[in-house]
């Protein structure tokens, strides 16, 4: 067969293999002792140590579910509050002119396309009769009277402000709820004219469906399961891992049928934490009228604690399974004895190698997008990034019909800076013009960097010029205020030219030359300045 050249390394290969097996047979023995003594300590260490961290996990889950549910809940006051705040629901009981009714249309169509989450808006009268519904989808439910609908426990009413409640209660509209992504939220707020008098009624349906998509993502483990009480116990939300086997009896969705002690113990306290028979229980109280802080944002000092005393909240329980508590420990005691234990930490150092890796090319990545869309010297968006946000805020006018300025900023003098004290020190005049410059502007503004000695500013929400030029005079005079640098006091000044969209131009070239020119005009009247001369608001 002729030599092959890895013969001898395959007879020393295997000479090293069975001199290394013996050296294991011969000190099996010790091994066993040694290692079964500290795998057993091992196995109640780490035993203990699950526990503890599906108990802290179980907390954390629930707290954060808490801030997702008080978060949507906030938003929702913000948007009906805004909504009651209309004067088209006024004019349309005055006149009966179907234009209002339009314009309420159009206002709740454009909050049901932005929020998921809103199935419907809709306006009562003081009667229980429906002015304006306004559904997101087509639904074969048409209510014209809440009052018949829904009956008078879910009717708003003059001497309840505030109201939410579900609309799974109603069994005429809502029959036979089984699945609970399909509960409603429903929240009504009074419309008052100017004499604070009652008109009637705004409601928001806020559909579980997305909530309990966001609380099933936050779950610490696929075997919890995250619940939403009423305060009497009914199940409104039911967000569960895959693994989770049927929670509540067969015909029932309510709490207190399956866990009537533990109820007991959720009912009567704020939040908190215990182990029974049945499983893990983590749970807090989430106050409707009242947000995380303890404030009632949205809700006068009077109303505020006293929806709040009247039961206004609800229970958000974390159900981790007995089974499932100890089933980490069985496995746990397997994994120790076998050789899976050797697998388990050739991948988890392979993991670890793996995560190092993709670690330092998100920070390579992170380091580069950086590079490409930030001005290293002071950190402002650069040309690339500033014209792509100048090109979303076209857009967006566009769509909302709103105006935004585009201010142009050339520093005077500022080459003279560089000539007498050196590019180091024009350098940090740059980042100091960058910090002022952020300073004065709101956290919906852009200001970039797109030359030497060139800024250019985004303003939203400008009503008019004479708003666009009150900031670039504040800007003007800011940049114009001596620098102190060491033993230096340096002086440079600005010209601020300012363009308006879609005024001075509908296009990015149109409004930079518009803006441009203003600022050369702008230069052209400071040229002789030491400091900006702006009028004074």
């Amino acid at each position: 067969m002729g030599y092959r050249p890895s013969s001898t390394r395959e007879n020393a290969s295997r000479y090293d293999k069975a001199s290394a097996l013996r050296l294991f047979l011969a000190s099996l023995a010790g091994i066993i002792l040694i290692v079964g003594g500290l795998s057993w300590y091992f196995f109640h260490s780490e035993t203990r140590r699950h526990i503890q961290e599906v108990f802290a996990g179980e907390m954390l889950h629930t707290d954060y579910s808490h801030l997702i549910i008080d978060s949507e809940i906030q938003s929702t006051l913000s948007d009906i509050r805004l909504l009651a705040l209309q004067n088209e629901f006024h004019e349309y009981l005055a006149t009966s002119d179907d234009l209002y009714l339009k314009a309420l249309d159009r206002e709740g169509r454009a909050i049901l396309a932005y929020r998921d989450c809103y199935n419907r808006i809709r306006y009562v009268n003081l009667l229980g009769e429906t002015i304006l519904d306004i559904v997101k989808c087509p639904s074969p439910i048409a209510v014209q009277n809440v009052a018949q609908a829904f009956g008078q426990g879910c009717m708003p009413s003059l001497d309840k402000p505030y109201q939410v409640y579900s609309a799974a209660d109603s069994q005429q509209v809502f029959d036979n709820v089984r699945q609970f992504d399909s509960i409603n939220l429903v929240f009504s707020f009074p419309i008052r004219d100017e004499d604070n008098t009652t008109k009637g009624f705004v409601q928001i349906f806020y559909s579980m469906q997305d909530l309990a998509k966001r609380i099933r993502l936050s779950l610490s483990r696929e075997n919890s399961t995250s619940m939403l009480l009423a305060p009497d116990g009914r199940l409104l939300l039911l967000a569960a891992g895959k693994n989770d086997p049927a929670l509540l009896a067969e015909g029932s969705n309510d709490f207190v049928h399956r866990f009537g002690g533990s109820w007991l113990t959720v009912a009567s306290s704020e939040r908190g934490q215990f182990l029974t028979s049945n499983g893990l229980f983590t749970f807090a109280t989430v106050h409707l009228a009242k947000n995380r802080n303890g404030t009632f944002p949205y809700l006068s000092p009077n109303v505020g604690p006293e929806l709040d005393r009247a039961g206004y909240h609800l229970k958000l329980v974390a159900f981790q399974p007995h089974e499932h508590l100890s089933t980490y420990g069985e496995q746990l005691l397997v994994g120790i004895f076998t050789p899976s234990g050797i697998m388990l930490a050739l991948l988890s150092l392979a993991a670890w190698i793996i995560s190092a890796r993709i670690t330092k090319r998100k920070m390579l990545a992170a380091r580069l997008f950086a590079r490409a869309y930030f001005d290293e010297l002071t950190g402002l968006p650069n040309r690339g990034l500033f014209f792509d946000r100048l090109n979303q805020s076209m857009g967006l006018s566009r769509r909302y019909g709103q105006k935004f300025a585009l201010l142009y900023i050339d520093l005077n003098n500022f080459k003279n800076v560089n000539d007498l004290y050196g590019h180091a020190t024009g350098d940090e005049v740059l980042r100091h013009v960058a910090v002022r410059l952020s300073g004065l502007l709101r956290g919906s503004d852009t200001a970039a960097r797109i030359g030497g000695d060139e800024f250019v500013v985004l303003l939203h929400q400008i009503n008019d010029r004479s708003d666009a030029e009150s900031v670039a005079c504040k800007i003007a005079r800011s940049i114009t205020h001596p620098y102190h640098l060491g033993k230096q006091e340096l002086h440079i000044g600005a010209s601020v030219g300012v363009s308006l969209f879609p005024d001075d131009g509908d296009s990015q070239d149109s409004l930079l030359r518009s803006a441009d020119m203003s600022m050369y005009a702008d230069k052209g009247r400071r040229r002789s300045q030491a400091t900006a001369d702006c009028p004074d608001n």
